[in-house]
């Protein structure tokens, strides 16, 4: 992972900025609770599919068409809302000209026609969502030298999806015919793309900064445009010449002009740079891969996308745009998880088997480390984001939280799992309270008390002593515990999770760094959000995926630091009641035109509006089984006609045997841990909670009658039972004896 997250945009011009400085300087704004704002509902969603893309389970149907047909029954999306591409032999990727001719062209034109009610479909779309089968890189033929944050041999491959947030803008500069990239831009162009001994004037450092960032007559000069040639100090700025404008410090006058800029072998001043107009394809300099709504949902003011689009002309011909899974499973997943936590999300201590995992990191890439210390801070119950007075779920959540150098349930050398763990040192005990010593960051430190959560056992690292947390002061570094007995100054203390893997218990994850790695121990419950900062992170998406999470981010090439989202603005967005596309399209630096794809379903939003209790059976369809050279496979899904009935989701357990009383069984999920650590096979037999479910049952004789039914259980426990059913196995094309 790289980190770039200084660059940055003022006034519409490209800019760079201190480090760090792209992420608000101040946490996300106390949490009100959720408002009557306009939220984007199903109207507002135009579902975009490859009507050519593969056929996994056989049916007939492309994953693609079949998935958004479900997508549109699951949440009620209008029939004509639904745009079906032709798109043979692009699954995985293609090349900008073949996106802009065969996606954007064909999506703008959708929008851009008339719905049944007679207006435009531009007039009511806010957000695009891709389903399975949709290219998910693209080839834009940028090259090293085009690259927005450095000379980097991967800058020509993009997302698709961050590529369709700004379609009208995209779409006016069209293709460049010659290179079949993106269109090439216009000027003015800013002093940021001025070239000085074959770098950008943004990639040349000044004074611990970029030289773009220089205040020059209240302008950063990086953002100072120009549209003709010439010598950089004769450009005219307000009423002088540029490289006459005094930017130095009192007693200590300098000129712009005579900012030295060259080398020892080559002196140059930087009024003597000669002006030379770049040729910039879009989408080659940061301004252009930024994204226009950094924060936009957790400010004083609650808003939404749709109120913002009205509001802001800047705006207008941008959507969010999300991707539901990355196969036809993880999509009905993730949008039968959402709708079941939209119902039944209870959290908050009143459903103890979910908790918020906050795995933070340090060493590098500073905005997410200070992302990771927000994020820390702000979930606790006197954080401003989770309140001990506020009721349902928006009351505290139990905390998992880490601050090791190891991943989150890496196999260390000993054989053990790494366990969440936090540690720290003590700096003095006052009356009930141990104040902690704060962790020295790249740039001021950090309280440590706040990887401490209320209600676990903290130790003292090698002695006796030992505590319950009461509560977490973030301001002042300091735990109020059930005793300060035997505790001292110096002390180191630690605390470990008391849980077990797999852990259900995970809702919320926002972890770093583990580049490229994802440690398969979470089991993730109906509904749940994560975010892995790193630079394949994309990896660490489709396994979350395969494992039940319904909502996740990845990355098609390295993002920098600040093109992963911000988790404690993604958390803090969907606190305010906003949702998934929200959250995701408001929490990311470099948010279009770039790397990052943003996986769930768009209108999910797990803290709008109130909750209950699931005290309803699984509706369990008449199961089917069908015979296949390995053994026989046996499919039910969950039926149902009330709402309650058709939001539940469940896991399934098949009893078998080859008497009535069967005996034998594969149950709601195998997962088994080898004791030896070096054994390469590990059982994982679970996807997640979802309304359907097929299962190859083996190890069957040939010509034997078995008996089977199946139970599907809730996330609440509520279980129901299919009626007993026979079979005869028999391999597919065997001949009866």
């Amino acid at each position: 992972m790289r980190h770039a997250a200084r660059i940055g945009l003022a006034g519409g011009a490209c800019v760079l900025i201190a480090a760090g400085a792209a992420l608000a300087a101040e946490p996300p704004a106390p949490l009100a609770p959720p408002v009557a704002y306009e939220h984007a509902g199903p109207r507002n969603v135009l579902v975009v599919f490859n009507a050519e893309s593969k056929d996994t389970d056989g049916n007939g149907l492309a994953d693609g068409r079949e998935i958004a047909e479900y997508y549109a029954r699951r949440r009620g999306i209008p029939e004509e809302n639904l745009l079906g591409l032709k798109l043979r032999g692009a699954d995985k990727g293609t090349d900008y000209r073949n996106f802009f001719e065969k996606i954007l062209t064909p999506v703008r034109e959708k929008l851009h026609a008339k719905a049944a009610d007679g207006t435009e479909f531009r007039e009511r779309i806010c957000y695009i969502m891709l389903t399975p089968g949709m290219p998910v890189g693209m080839k834009t033929h940028h090259t090293k030298a085009e690259h927005p944050l450095s000379h980097k041999s991967w800058v020509g491959w993009r997302s698709v999806d961050q590529w369709l947030i700004s379609l009208e803008d995209n779409y006016s500069l069209g293709v460049h015919e010659e290179s079949g990239k993106p269109g090439m831009l216009k000027p003015p162009y800013p002093l940021a793309f001025v070239r000085i001994g074959g770098k950008y004037l943004v990639h040349i450092p000044y004074r611990g900064r970029s030289l773009a960032a220089l205040s020059v007559a209240g302008k950063q000069l990086g953002a100072i445009p120009f549209t003709g040639e010439g010598r950089l100090g004769d450009l005219t700025v307000g009423d002088g010449k540029l490289g006459d404008i005094d930017v130095g410090s009192p007693g200590k006058p300098l000129r712009v002009g005579d900012i030295d800029v060259g080398s020892k072998e080559k002196p140059l001043k930087l009024g003597d740079v000669e002006l030379t107009l770049p040729k910039l394809h879009l989408g080659s300099f940061p301004g252009h891969i930024r994204s226009p709504l950094l924060g936009a949902f957790v400010g004083k003011k609650p808003t939404t996308f749709m109120e913002l689009r009205r509001k802001v002309p800047g705006l207008a011909g941008k959507y969010l745009v999300m991707r539901l899974g990355n196969d036809p499973g993880s999509a009905r997943r993730a949008v039968d998880g959402a709708i079941y936590a939209e119902m039944y999300l209870k959290g908050n201590g009143e459903d103890p088997a979910l908790s918020i995992w906050l795995d933070q990191k340090f060493g590098f890439a500073f905005d997410q480390v200070r992302a990771q210390v927000q994020c820390c801070s702000i979930v606790h119950a006197e954080g401003d984001l989770f309140k001990t007075d506020a009721a349902g779920p928006l009351a505290p959540w139990p905390l998992v939280i880490d601050n090791q150098g190891a991943e989150i349930g890496m196999r260390l050398k000993d054989g053990r799992q790494q366990k969440p763990t936090a540690t720290a040192t003590v700096a003095s005990v006052e009356g009930e309270y141990l104040v902690l010593k704060p962790k020295r960051l790249k740039r001021g430190s950090s309280p440590t008390s706040i990887y401490f959560a209320p209600g676990r056992e903290i130790t003292v690292t090698g002695g006796d002593a030992k505590a319950i947390v009461k509560s977490v002061d973030a301001k002042k570094s300091r735990l109020l515990v059930s005793s300060t007995e035997g505790f001292k100054a110096g002390d180191g203390i630690v605390s470990v999770w008391p849980g077990e893997y797999p852990s259900r218990d995970c809702f919320f994850f926002f972890g770093f760094y583990g580049l490229g790695k994802y440690e398969d121990v979470f089991a993730f419950p109906p509904g749940s959000i994560g975010v892995h900062v790193d630079s394949a992170c994309g990896k660490w998406a489709a396994a979350a995926m395969s494992r039940g999470i319904a909502g996740t981010f990845g990355v098609t090439a390295e993002p920098f630091s600040a093109g992963i989202p911000y988790g404690q603005i993604v958390l803090a967005t969907l606190g305010r009641g906003n949702d998934l596309a929200e959250a995701f399209g408001s929490s990311v630096v470099f948010g279009q035109r770039w790397m990052g794809v943003s996986y769930g379903d768009p209108l999910y939003a797990p803290f709008r509006g109130p909750k209950r209790a699931d005290a309803t059976k699984p509706v369990l369809a008449v199961p089917s089984v069908s015979m296949e050279a390995g053994g026989a496979n046996i499919s039910a899904r969950l039926g149902g006609e009330t709402a309650d009935e058709l939001a539940d989701v469940a896991l399934f357990r098949i009893e078998y045997g080859r008497s009535r009383r069967m005996g034998e069984a594969v149950d709601f999920y195998d997962w088994p841990e080898p004791a030896d650590p070096n054994l390469k096979v590990k059982g994982r037999n679970y996807s997640g909670y979802a309304r359907s479910f097929s299962r190859l049952v083996t190890g069957l004789e040939e010509g034997r009658r078995y008996y089977y039914r199946v139970v599907a259980r809730d996330p609440a426990g509520n279980e129901s039972s299919s009626r007993r059913g026979a079979f005869i196995y028999r391999t597919p094309g065997a001949t009866k004896r």
